[in-house]
């Protein structure tokens, strides 16, 4: 998953770095490196994230359209 689309997806689900951190059970640290591209997203780290924000495919296409039409 895209750092950008993660971001956007997390800040619409209405979660905080360090709430989504705590959800997860990871630290904030790890979710603002994720965010910024400085680190890849785990496979626990995104299985986690797609279950707790209610990640659909359909959520994740209009989420990466948004995204393009920013750019």
């Amino acid at each position: 998953m895209n750092p950008q689309l993660f971001k956007l997806m997390r800040q619409a689900a209405g979660y905080s770095q360090s709430g989504l951190a705590a959800a997860i059970g990871v630290s904030p640290t790890l979710i603002c490196l994720t965010e910024k591209g400085e680190k890849r997203i785990s496979k626990r780290v995104e299985k986690g994230f797609r279950e707790i924000v209610e990640v659909t495919e359909e959520r994740e296409i209009l989420a990466g359209m948004l995204l393009k039409n920013k750019a």
